[in-house]
């Protein structure tokens, strides 16, 4: 730059500085992108994660029930016999 004239040496280095401002500008918005996609992801994974535990908790709980009631059904037999 310090071989052309002033005024030329004055346009690029507004050009060089709207370039920077729309790369920067790129660069903001692309993160942005990013950064959205990453949390919808996100947020996905964690539902499914959520589904998943109350799958197996309702799993347990009725297993549960059913231990008990074979445990009942059991002593009452055992009852009924003697």
């Amino acid at each position: 730059m310090q071989d052309l004239p002033p005024d030329q040496t004055l346009g690029n280095e507004t050009l060089a500085a709207e370039l920077e401002r729309i790369l920067e500008e790129t660069v903001d918005e692309a993160l942005f992108l990013q950064q959205e996609g990453l949390k919808a992801q996100f947020e996905k994974e964690n539902r499914r994660i959520l589904k998943s535990r109350s799958f197996w908790r309702k799993t347990a709980l009725c297993e549960f029930a059913v231990i008990l009631g074979a445990a009942f059904t059991g002593g009452v037999m055992y009852r009924l016999r003697n």
